[in-house]
C-alpha cells in the first residue's frame, strides 16, 4: 500500500511543479512509450511478420510465411516446418494468420489448421475441408469444439474440431452481384443461437438451428449503414449489451436492437490498414499517417506522438494485456510500444500556486492525500481520498480546507500520526489538526499551536 501510495504522490508532484494557473477540470497526460525492436539479431525467426496474438500463459507468438517465434518477456523461441517430422511442425505450407479460441490457446491457419499444446510444446493438425477458399475470418464457439471460417466471395464453413466434419453455408438472400458481396465476410460474432456476420454487403444473422441468412432488424433510418455498407469488422465487447462494428469511414455501436447509439467519423485523410482493440475497450489503428487512437468511454482521439515512420512500415497490430503496443512490418521485424511505468495526471485547481509539502495517511483501509501551498503569507490545505485502484486516478477530487485561524508562515513540513496532522512552519512553530480516526477528515477547527519559548522548549498556545 505504502508503494502504491508514494507513487501516486510523486507522479502528482512532479505534475504540480509547473506552476500552471488552473481552471477547475483534470486532463490525462498521454503516457510515453518505450519503443522495442526485435530483429533476427534478438531471436526473432524472421523479419516478416503477418499475425502477432499472445495466448493464455502471456507469450507473444508472432507468425510469417516459414515460421512462428513464441517470445516470453526475454527470449524467442522458432518454431519451424520440419518435413521430416509433420507432427511436431508448426504448420504446413505457408502460415496465413495467427488466431486465439476463447480460452486464449493458439491456433495457426495454414494449409492445415494447427493448435499449440503447451504440455508437449508441439501442435495437433486438424484439415477442415475449405475447397481452396480463402478464409478471411475465424471465429470460435465458447467451447472451442465448433469453428467457424468466414471466406471472401464463398460465404461461411463450420468445422467440428472432434468429428473432423466440414459444413458449408452460402447466403442466396439477394441479387446475383449481391450475393458475391453477402458472401465475401469481414467479421463474425457468435451470439450464442446466430452468428452476426459483416460483410461487404452489410450485417448478417446467421441462425445457427435453420442454417439460413437474414437481415438483422434494425431502425429504418439505420439500414442504409447496416444493409449496404461495406462493414470491415466487429468488434465484441465485454458488455453484451453492445456491438461495435468498422463500417468504412468510422465506428459504430450497437444496442441489442441493433440501434446505432455512438458513432464516430474518422479524419478525411484516415486511411486505416489494421486495427485492433484493447482490454479496456479502446481501439488502436494503423494507418499511413500514424497509430491512431479513439476512446468511446470519454471521446478522446488523437495519433500516438513518435510511430508515424513505423505504423508505415506495419501490416499487423496488436495490444496484449499489459497495454504494450505490437507492430509487425512486413521486412523490417517486429515492434513493441511499452507505456511508461508511471502514469502521470494533471489535476486543476481554481487559483495559481505551487504546492509545498504534503502526507499521505491511511484510515479505514482508505489513503487520503493532503496537499499544503502558499508564498509564506496566505496558505492553503487541500485533501483528497485516493482509489484503491490506480487506474481510477481520474476520479480523484480535491477540497479546499477552511482553515480558522488561518496557517502563518513558510510551511516547511507535514507529518501525519495516529490521529494529528502535523504542520511545520519556519519561525511560526508546528500546528496540530485533529484527524478523524473513523473517516481520516482533517477536522481544522480543532488545532493546536506549539511554539519554542526562550529556554528552546516547546509550549502550547494559540
Amino acid at each position: 500500500m505504502k508503494s502504491r501510495a508514494y507513487g501516486l504522490l510523486v507522479a502528482f508532484g512532479m505534475c504540480c511543479a509547473v506552476h500552471i494557473h488552473l481552471a477547475a477540470q483534470q486532463h490525462s497526460l498521454q503516457p510515453e512509450y518505450t519503443i522495442k525492436h526485435f530483429t533476427p539479431e534478438n531471436g526473432l525467426g524472421t523479419v516478416q511478420t503477418r499475425g502477432i496474438v499472445q495466448d493464455k500463459h502471456g507469450f507473444i507468438w508472432a507468425g510469417s510465411r516459414e515460421l512462428v517465434s513464441r517470445f516470453d518477456g526475454y527470449n524467442f523461441k522458432v518454431y519451424q516446418f520440419d518435413p521430416k517430422n509433420l507432427l511436431k511442425s508448426s504448420y504446413t505450407g505457408g502460415i496465413l494468420s495467427l488466431h486465439t479460441d476463447r480460452e486464449k490457446n493458439l491456433w495457426i491457419k495454414s494449409e492445415l489448421f494447427s493448435k499449440y499444446d503447451p504440455k508437449i510444446d508441439s501442435f495437433m493438425h486438424y484439415k477442415p475441408n475449405l475447397q481452396l477458399s480463402v478464409v478471411t475470418r475465424i471465429c470460435f464457439e465458447n467451447d472451442s469444439r465448433i469453428v467457424w471460417f468466414g471466406t471472401f466471395n464463398s460465404g461461411l464453413y463450420s468445422f467440428d474440431t472432434e468429428s473432423g466434419e466440414t459444413n458449408h453455408f452460402i447466403n442466396k438472400s439477394i441479387d446475383s452481384l449481391g450475393n458475391v458481396l453477402s458472401n465475401s465476410i469481414r467479421g463474425i460474432s457468435d451470439r450464442d443461437s446466430f452468428l452476426l456476420v459483416a460483410t461487404l454487403k452489410g450485417l448478417w444473422k446467421f441462425d445457427k438451428e435453420r442454417k439460413i441468412f437474414n437481415r438483422p432488424k434494425c431502425n429504418p433510418k439505420d439500414s442504409t449503414i447496416l444493409y449496404q455498407k461495406n462493414i470491415w469488422e466487429i468488434f465484441d465487447s465485454q458488455n453484451e449489451d453492445e456491438i461495435w462494428i468498422f463500417p468504412s469511414g468510422g465506428l459504430i455501436r450497437l444496442d441489442q436492437n441493433f440501434t446505432i447509439t455512438q458513432s464516430f467519423n474518422f479524419p478525411r485523410t484516415f486511411n486505416s490498414v489494421m486495427h485492433t482493440r484493447d482490454g479496456q475497450g479502446v481501439f488502436w489503428l494503423g494507418t499511413k499517417n500514424g497509430i491512431f487512437r479513439y476512446d468511446p468511454v470519454d471521446g478522446s482521439s488523437g495519433y500516438l506522438e513518435g510511430g508515424a515512420e513505423i505504423a508505415r512500415l506495419a501490416n499487423n497490430i496488436f495490444i496484449d494485456r499489459e497495454q504494450n503496443l505490437w507492430l509487425g512490418t512486413e521486412s523490417y521485424g517486429l515492434f513493441q510500444f511499452s507505456p511508461s511505468k508511471i502514469r502521470f495526471n494533471h489535476f486543476n485547481f481554481d487559483t495559481p500556486g505551487a504546492f509545498i509539502t504534503g502526507s499521505l495517511y491511511q484510515v479505514n483501509g482508505t489513503d487520503h492525500l493532503v496537499l499544503i501551498r502558499g508564498d509564506g503569507h496566505t496558505n492553503e490545505m487541500w485533501t483528497a481520498n485516493l482509489p484503491i485502484l490506480s487506474s481510477a486516478i481520474d476520479s480523484v477530487r480535491f477540497q479546499k480546507l477552511d482553515i480558522n485561524p488561518p496557517l502563518q508562515g513558510l510551511i516547511m513540513d507535514t507529518f501525519v500520526g495516529k490521529n494529528k496532522l502535523w504542520v511545520c512552519s519556519w519561525q511560526k512553530g508546528i500546528t496540530a489538526f485533529a484527524v478523524n480516526t473513523q473517516t481520516g477528515i482533517i477536522e481544522t477547527n480543532k488545532q493546536e499551536r506549539f511554539i519554542s519559548d526562550e529556554k528552546k522548549q516547546m509550549r502550547s498556545g494559540l
